[in-house]
Protein backbone atom coordinates (compact mmCIF):
# COMPACT_ATOMS: atom_id res chain seq x y z
CA UNK A 1 0.00 0.00 0.00
CA UNK A 2 1.37 3.33 -0.81
CA UNK A 3 2.05 6.25 1.29
CA UNK A 4 -0.93 8.15 0.04
CA UNK A 5 -3.58 5.11 0.34
CA UNK A 6 -2.54 4.81 3.87
CA UNK A 7 -3.52 8.59 4.87
CA UNK A 8 -6.48 8.07 2.72
CA UNK A 9 -7.58 5.78 5.08
CA UNK A 10 -6.45 7.60 8.15
CA UNK A 11 -8.19 9.94 6.46
CA UNK A 12 -11.40 8.08 5.89
CA UNK A 13 -11.41 6.12 9.12
CA UNK A 14 -11.21 9.75 11.07
CA UNK A 15 -14.38 11.34 8.70
CA UNK A 16 -16.53 7.86 9.94
CA UNK A 17 -15.34 8.22 13.27
CA UNK A 18 -16.95 11.60 13.67
CA UNK A 19 -19.34 10.96 11.76
CA UNK A 20 -20.79 8.15 13.36
CA UNK A 21 -20.14 10.09 16.54
CA UNK A 22 -23.21 12.16 15.55
CA UNK A 23 -25.35 9.68 17.18
CA UNK A 24 -24.17 9.93 20.47
CA UNK A 25 -26.72 10.78 23.18
CA UNK A 26 -26.22 14.47 23.48
CA UNK A 27 -23.48 14.64 20.82
CA UNK A 28 -22.49 18.40 19.95
CA UNK A 29 -24.10 17.72 16.18
CA UNK A 30 -23.72 21.70 14.91
CA UNK A 31 -19.65 21.41 15.94
CA UNK A 32 -19.73 17.87 14.40
CA UNK A 33 -20.98 18.89 11.31
CA UNK A 34 -18.46 21.43 10.95
CA UNK A 35 -15.43 19.23 11.55
CA UNK A 36 -16.79 17.01 9.08
CA UNK A 37 -16.77 19.96 6.38
CA UNK A 38 -13.66 20.29 6.91
CA UNK A 39 -11.94 16.76 6.95
CA UNK A 40 -14.10 16.98 3.43
CA UNK A 41 -11.94 20.12 2.31
CA UNK A 42 -8.63 17.84 2.60
CA UNK A 43 -7.29 16.33 -0.30
CA UNK A 44 -6.65 12.98 0.28
CA UNK A 45 -4.40 12.65 -2.83
CA UNK A 46 -2.06 15.89 -1.44
CA UNK A 47 -1.41 14.34 1.47
CA UNK A 48 2.72 14.93 2.21
CA UNK A 49 3.87 12.33 4.18
CA UNK A 50 6.37 13.24 6.78
CA UNK A 51 9.63 11.17 8.16
CA UNK A 52 9.38 11.55 12.48
CA UNK A 53 12.20 10.81 14.62
CA UNK A 54 12.52 7.33 15.49
CA UNK A 55 12.31 8.09 19.20
CA UNK A 56 8.74 9.48 18.67
CA UNK A 57 7.31 6.53 16.26
CA UNK A 58 8.64 3.81 18.89
CA UNK A 59 6.69 5.71 21.44
CA UNK A 60 3.65 6.29 19.47
CA UNK A 61 3.32 2.32 18.56
CA UNK A 62 4.56 1.38 22.24
CA UNK A 63 1.47 3.02 23.15
CA UNK A 64 -0.92 2.17 20.76
CA UNK A 65 0.01 -1.40 21.11
CA UNK A 66 -1.04 -1.77 24.44
CA UNK A 67 -4.33 -2.53 24.12
CA UNK A 68 -7.12 -2.09 21.13
CA UNK A 69 -10.86 -1.50 21.89
CA UNK A 70 -14.44 -2.88 21.57
CA UNK A 71 -15.82 -0.24 19.66
CA UNK A 72 -15.49 -0.47 16.28
CA UNK A 73 -15.25 2.57 14.73
CA UNK A 74 -12.64 3.37 17.56
CA UNK A 75 -10.56 0.55 16.87
CA UNK A 76 -10.35 0.71 12.92
CA UNK A 77 -9.16 4.61 13.67
CA UNK A 78 -6.05 3.47 15.94
CA UNK A 79 -5.01 1.03 13.22
CA UNK A 80 -5.18 3.44 10.89
CA UNK A 81 -3.25 6.10 13.31
CA UNK A 82 -0.49 2.89 13.57
CA UNK A 83 -0.62 2.34 10.00
CA UNK A 84 0.70 5.87 9.60
CA UNK A 85 2.44 6.37 12.61
CA UNK A 86 5.91 6.56 10.41
CA UNK A 87 4.58 9.16 8.03
CA UNK A 88 3.02 11.91 10.49
CA UNK A 89 4.87 14.71 12.14
CA UNK A 90 4.90 13.38 15.62
CA UNK A 91 6.78 16.07 18.16
CA UNK A 92 6.82 15.98 21.90
CA UNK A 93 4.71 19.46 23.79
CA UNK A 94 5.78 22.85 22.90
CA UNK A 95 5.08 24.62 26.32
CA UNK A 96 8.16 26.00 27.99
CA UNK A 97 9.01 25.47 31.21
CA UNK A 98 7.36 27.45 33.66
CA UNK A 99 8.68 26.65 37.12
CA UNK A 100 5.77 23.71 37.59
CA UNK A 101 7.13 20.16 37.81
CA UNK A 102 3.90 18.68 35.82
CA UNK A 103 5.41 20.01 32.63
CA UNK A 104 8.69 18.37 32.41
CA UNK A 105 6.43 15.33 33.51
CA UNK A 106 4.49 15.88 30.48
CA UNK A 107 7.06 16.49 28.06
CA UNK A 108 8.00 12.83 29.04
CA UNK A 109 4.79 11.20 28.43
CA UNK A 110 2.74 12.85 25.13
CA UNK A 111 2.95 13.18 21.89
CA UNK A 112 0.76 14.70 19.46
CA UNK A 113 0.90 14.70 15.32
CA UNK A 114 -0.33 17.95 13.32
CA UNK A 115 -1.69 16.02 10.59
CA UNK A 116 -3.72 19.43 9.00
CA UNK A 117 -2.73 22.67 10.21
CA UNK A 118 -2.49 26.33 9.12
CA UNK A 119 0.35 27.88 7.34
CA UNK A 120 1.48 29.81 9.88
CA UNK A 121 2.64 26.38 11.70
CA UNK A 122 4.49 26.08 8.40
CA UNK A 123 4.90 23.45 6.03
CA UNK A 124 5.18 20.12 8.83
CA UNK A 125 1.91 18.99 8.68
CA UNK A 126 0.94 16.35 6.01
CA UNK A 127 -1.96 18.86 4.74
CA UNK A 128 -1.98 22.36 5.05
CA UNK A 129 -5.51 24.35 5.84
CA UNK A 130 -6.87 27.17 6.69
CA UNK A 131 -10.25 25.87 7.55
CA UNK A 132 -9.39 22.92 9.96
CA UNK A 133 -6.89 21.62 12.09
CA UNK A 134 -6.61 17.75 12.71
CA UNK A 135 -4.39 16.14 15.29
CA UNK A 136 -3.12 13.05 16.67
CA UNK A 137 -2.43 12.48 20.31
CA UNK A 138 -0.59 10.04 22.18
CA UNK A 139 -0.86 10.49 26.41
CA UNK A 140 0.97 7.45 28.48
CA UNK A 141 -0.19 6.34 31.34
CA UNK A 142 -0.36 8.15 34.74
CA UNK A 143 0.67 11.28 32.87
CA UNK A 144 -1.42 14.60 33.23
CA UNK A 145 -2.37 16.84 30.61
CA UNK A 146 -2.13 20.16 32.62
CA UNK A 147 -4.97 22.40 32.17
CA UNK A 148 -4.68 24.70 29.07
CA UNK A 149 -6.59 27.15 26.60
CA UNK A 150 -6.96 28.29 23.12
CA UNK A 151 -9.35 30.73 21.00
CA UNK A 152 -10.20 27.59 18.95
CA UNK A 153 -12.79 25.52 19.65
CA UNK A 154 -11.77 21.75 19.42
CA UNK A 155 -13.60 18.49 18.75
CA UNK A 156 -11.69 15.56 20.94
CA UNK A 157 -12.34 12.54 19.96
CA UNK A 158 -11.44 8.91 22.21
CA UNK A 159 -9.77 6.74 20.44
CA UNK A 160 -8.54 3.96 22.61
CA UNK A 161 -7.59 4.08 26.69
CA UNK A 162 -9.86 5.49 29.23
CA UNK A 163 -9.09 8.77 30.59
CA UNK A 164 -10.29 11.57 32.90
CA UNK A 165 -11.24 14.78 30.81
CA UNK A 166 -11.86 18.02 32.76
CA UNK A 167 -13.76 21.04 31.14
CA UNK A 168 -13.78 24.90 33.06
CA UNK A 169 -15.20 24.48 36.74
CA UNK A 170 -16.53 20.87 36.16
CA UNK A 171 -15.32 17.75 37.73
CA UNK A 172 -13.46 15.34 35.96
CA UNK A 173 -15.15 12.75 33.78
CA UNK A 174 -14.21 9.65 32.77
CA UNK A 175 -13.92 9.34 29.30
CA UNK A 176 -14.27 6.03 26.80
CA UNK A 177 -13.36 5.26 23.32
CA UNK A 178 -15.92 6.72 20.73
CA UNK A 179 -16.75 9.46 22.94
CA UNK A 180 -16.77 13.29 21.32
CA UNK A 181 -15.74 15.66 24.20
CA UNK A 182 -16.20 19.47 23.09
CA UNK A 183 -13.95 22.09 23.94
CA UNK A 184 -15.31 25.98 23.54
CA UNK A 185 -13.49 29.17 22.19
CA UNK A 186 -11.30 29.96 25.97
CA UNK A 187 -12.63 26.79 27.57
CA UNK A 188 -9.91 25.34 30.08
CA UNK A 189 -9.28 21.47 29.95
CA UNK A 190 -6.94 19.11 30.78
CA UNK A 191 -6.90 15.35 30.52
CA UNK A 192 -5.33 12.57 32.71
CA UNK A 193 -4.19 8.87 32.20
CA UNK A 194 -4.68 6.29 34.81
CA UNK A 195 -3.51 2.45 34.27
CA UNK A 196 -4.00 3.07 30.37
CA UNK A 197 -2.50 5.05 27.30
CA UNK A 198 -4.63 7.92 26.08
CA UNK A 199 -4.95 7.56 21.97
CA UNK A 200 -6.94 10.92 20.87
CA UNK A 201 -8.25 13.02 18.22
CA UNK A 202 -8.27 16.15 18.35
CA UNK A 203 -10.52 18.92 15.23
CA UNK A 204 -9.98 22.51 15.65
CA UNK A 205 -13.47 24.21 13.54
CA UNK A 206 -12.32 27.91 13.86
CA UNK A 207 -9.32 30.21 14.91
CA UNK A 208 -6.79 27.59 13.04
CA UNK A 209 -3.78 30.07 13.81
CA UNK A 210 -4.62 29.82 17.72
CA UNK A 211 -2.02 29.69 19.89
CA UNK A 212 -2.17 26.80 23.12
CA UNK A 213 -1.56 28.26 26.61
CA UNK A 214 -1.25 26.38 29.90
CA UNK A 215 -3.32 28.25 32.35
CA UNK A 216 -2.17 28.58 36.22
CA UNK A 217 -4.80 29.21 38.81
Amino acid sequence: MSMNNTLANLLASTHTAFGNARLNFGAPVDAIDEALAGLDSLDADAAASKRPSKAHVAFVTRHMNDGGTQHGDANRLRQDITASADQLPWMSSFYPEDGYADIGRFYDGYAFAMAAGDPVYGDESVWQSREVGLSYTVQAPHTLYPEHAHTAVELYYVVSGKALWKRGSEPWVARYPGDIILHETGMRHAMMTGDEPLVACAIWISHTQSRVVIVRS
